[in-house]
């Protein structure tokens, strides 16, 4: 498996999803949501959408968030699918 096999709304979906209380990095909640896709994965996943300004983090990768972009492009995505096309 590669970074490229993990689609960028699909990863920003589960990084918004992830639930408030929950005290694990966001790295960790991904691989429980995804246990078929390698951790190495995964954080290339991550620093690809940091590259893309998606998500930003603070003192780590492992501990990221949406972004105002990332927020906007889920949020043009879910209107994409409530008209029945695809992106």
């Amino acid at each position: 498996m590669k970074r490229s096999d993990l689609g960028t709304v699909d990863v920003l979906r589960l990084i918004a999803g992830k639930p408030e209380n929950f005290r694990e990095w966001t790295s960790d909640y991904l691989a429980r949501q995804l246990p078929d896709v390698p951790p190495k994965v995964i954080l290339a996943k991550l620093d690809q959408l940091d590259g893309m300004g998606l998500i930003d983090c603070g003192v780590s990768i492992r501990g990221c968030w949406l972004t105002r972009a990332g927020r906007q492009m889920l949020a043009a995505e879910g209107q994409t699918e409530q008209r029945g096309e695809t992106a």
